[in-house]
């Protein structure tokens, strides 16, 4: 149940987090976006390889808090990144191509599949 907690509370954290780079970007910045998203997922990528080279023995809520939690709130491509690279280290190579090419692939089709679907119905 703590890890539970943990994740909760680490995703509520790093949705708000991730809304204040968003706002300083649009509103303050006066920028797009996408830079506000490009530069969440960096700097997630960048904490996640970090984290990861951490044993959290002892201190599994943290754990949870911080990577699937404040991390996944904050941008879910850093999760996707570390799986690559989990993938490449365990050496499965092909398997880790596979994922990338599927993921980004069939993410970017299922965007336009739903926003079609909904200009279907609108």
């Amino acid at each position: 149940m703590i890890n539970i907690l943990a994740v909760g509370a680490g995703g509520f954290l790093g949705a708000v987090l991730r809304y204040g780079v968003s706002t300083v970007f649009v509103s303050r910045l006066g920028l797009h976006n996408a830079f506000a998203t490009f530069s969440v997922n960096i700097i997630g990528c960048l904490i996640i390889g970090f984290l990861a080279g951490f044993e959290f023995k002892n201190i599994q809520p943290m754990k949870y808090f911080l990577i699937a939690g404040l991390l996944g709130g904050f941008t879910t491509f850093s999760a996707f990144s570390l799986d690559a690279l989990l993938l490449f280290k365990d050496g499965e190579t092909l398997k880790a191509l596979m994922y990338i090419a599927g993921t980004l692939g069939l993410c970017l089709l299922s965007v336009f599949a739903g926003f079609a679907a909904f200009k279907m119905i609108n």
